[in-house]
């Protein structure tokens, strides 16, 4: 049963969906004073920041490295692993806080100097950080992974390279990444989720980074059962949910997600499910 033929496809990895999840946990500390918005719309036309957040009392200093430089309007674009950062990205950004700040409801209700651009990429931006200089702007390293840039725009304005990051302190942005380390998947897992909506962003994180990470994830997995456990107290409430009210068809499905998630055999999916004995049979063939 082990050696079942159940399986599937990967179908292309949803990248922004585990960001969200990886930013609030990255500033969870922080949530009792920030708003945070997925896929912002800007207006009724398609233009949609990938996230935007709010602090809602100005007076509460973020002492965190990415979170330092936020002001009351924060606007956040991420660029998946697949995808290039270019000088034009850049702009486009900042182009994205010009036009938030003119929808606001009355004349500068949302105010210039209120307002700072981040942009999160896995890997290095050569290409930006060239252009950056090329026309005049400054680049200063002010954390590992985090470039704060000047000269350009007035808005202030950072570039966050996750991979750079110190893993203890910002795993949840680390193990986004197409190649994730495996110390940076323990420290993550080191990490205490102690709400609802904690729990739900770190599932969100693992799905991302588990299924871009398969051969890592399966060999930490197979090697280390605390880690394997870990994992699934993690992810166990929304699959047990699902399970719950699931139909065989929709078991099924379970079963397949459990097993592309956490690289276990059909068997060890249907265990960690508790799926009966008497529904097995059915379900495999």
């Amino acid at each position: 049963m082990g050696n079942s033929n159940l399986s599937h496809g990967v179908s292309k990895i949803h990248w922004h969906p585990g960001f969200y999840g990886g930013m609030e946990l990255e500033l969870k500390d922080y949530k009792s004073v920030l708003s945070f918005e997925c896929e912002h719309e800007l207006s009724k036309e398609p233009l949609r920041l990938d996230m935007l957040i709010i602090k809602k009392n100005s007076d509460v200093e973020i002492k965190n490295q990415i979170g330092v430089l936020f002001r009351k309007y924060n606007i956040l674009e991420f660029k998946s692993p697949d995808d290039g950062l270019t000088i034009d990205d850049y702009v486009k950004a900042v182009g994205y806080a010009y036009i938030y700040k003119s929808l606001g409801r009355t004349v500068d209700i949302i105010p210039y100097d209120e307002l700072t651009v981040t942009l999160c990429r896995d890997v290095y931006p050569r290409e930006l950080m060239r252009s950056i200089k090329k026309y005049g702007g400054m680049i200063e390293k002010t954390f590992p992974g985090v470039y704060y840039v000047t000269g350009i725009v007035q808005i202030p304005t950072q570039i966050v390279v996750t991979s750079e990051l110190d893993g203890n302190a910002h795993a949840a942005l680390k193990i986004i990444s197409k190649h994730v380390k495996e110390e940076d998947i323990r420290h993550f897992l080191a990490s205490e989720f102690t709400t609802q909506g904690d729990i739900n962003n770190a599932n969100a994180v693992l799905q991302v980074s588990s299924t871009a990470n398969q051969d890592l994830f399966n060999q930490i997995r197979r090697r280390d059962e605390k880690v394997c456990q870990a994992l699934m107290e993690i992810m166990s409430d929304e699959v047990q949910a699902k399970v719950d009210a699931a139909t065989d068809e929709s078991q099924r499905t379970s079963v397949l997600n459990l097993m592309e998630t956490l690289h276990l055999s059909a068997e060890e999916a249907m265990d960690a499910l508790k799926i009966p004995e008497s529904k097995r049979a059915k379900l495999l063939a």
